[in-house]
């Protein structure tokens, strides 16, 4: 997906002021993420005034399983279809990348309606629309 693309997206406009008011609230940069199957998409985002921190280029993908954002967007979709939707093998970006499933260390756990839901041990997060 293109620069342009990404500058029409509507989630973009209805995103900006929440993220700004965000990163207002705790002083750290904020991000927009989008899951593309396997892949998350940086849509936008709100840098901090800090001296320290990390900075994403606008558009930027990365297998989902490689970033925190990526885990946490793959915590709230089906098992089964998380499972389709990522390779076998998993690519590493770094060298402590995880590659095997095995080694995700995924733990399984019932939701108030029943439906098995994926959550990772290492990321905490609330999700709203």
């Amino acid at each position: 997906m293109g620069l342009d693309a990404i500058a029409q997206l509507d989630v973009r406009r209805q995103a900006r002021r929440p993220l700004e008011k965000l990163s207002e609230k705790l002083q750290e940069t904020v991000y927009l993420y989008s899951l593309d199957a396997a892949v998350v998409r940086l849509l936008d985002g709100v840098e901090c005034r800090q001296v320290m921190r990390v900075s994403v280029p606008l558009g930027q993908s990365l297998p989902a399983h490689v970033t925190a954002a990526g885990k946490a967007l793959l915590s709230f979709r089906d098992p089964l279809q998380v499972r389709a939707a990522l390779p076998t093998t998993l690519a590493a970006t770094a060298a402590a990348s995880i590659t095997e499933w095995p080694f995700l260390r995924w733990s399984w756990r019932k939701s108030g309606s029943g439906d098995g839901r994926l959550t990772s041990k290492k990321v905490h997060t609330t999700c709203t629309a």
